[in-house]
């Protein structure tokens, strides 16, 4: 199945998913992902949307441990992603798709140990298909340092194999409800 078969077909069981199984699946994601992010003092986080795995309690946790937290912001006409430091939910605003971002833009000055990232399908190996811009693909490219991927999706969204090209980096750890996955 080609990637763009594999996007529609995977976004529209998500989108059949309730608001009570994102929010179990979440939290029992959220339990798993902890452990791997104890030793990281600074880490990119998605902010979730039209169900995906919620990021809201890791990030609340992030703070309370006092990591250094950023997360993407997107540039739809570049096609890009930039990270912006976030210390609270309170400085985030709906943009022009209703997605959140941070109010006031403000770059980092420190690196990432970890990026959590959301894709709407992953496999075995660690591919990921997301929304097919590229986005995650440019910025990882980006980073140094090859801070650990970690990619968060509901237990449906693992599959044991997708279409990958050359230019898609792997995840590290995929984690789902029901299993974490070490590439």
């Amino acid at each position: 199945m080609s990637k763009a078969s594999l996007r529609k077909v995977m976004l529209s069981y998500r989108r059949e998913l309730s608001k009570e199984e994102v929010v179990r699946n979440s939290q029992q994601i959220f339990t798993k992902i902890r452990p791997i992010l104890e030793d990281k003092q600074s880490v990119m986080v998605y902010l979730s949307f039209q169900n995906e795995v919620d990021t809201f309690a890791l990030l609340d946790w992030l703070w309370e441990q006092k990591k250094n937290v950023a997360v993407p912001v997107c540039d739809t006409k570049a096609f890009e992603i930039f990270p912006s430091v976030l210390n609270s939910s309170r400085e985030l605003v709906h943009n022009k798709y209703g997605i959140l971002e941070p109010d006031i833009i403000c770059t980092p000055d420190f690196c990432y140990d970890a990026v959590v990232i959301p894709g709407i399908a992953f496999d075995l190996s660690g591919n990921r298909i997301g929304f097919g811009k590229g986005y995650y693909d440019k910025f990882l490219s980006t980073q140094k340092n090859n801070p650990l991927k970690i990619g968060l999706c509901h237990d449906f969204q693992l599959l044991s194999d997708i279409p990958s090209e050359p230019h898609d980096f792997c995840m590290d750890y995929i984690i789902t409800e029901r299993r974490t996955v070490r590439i």
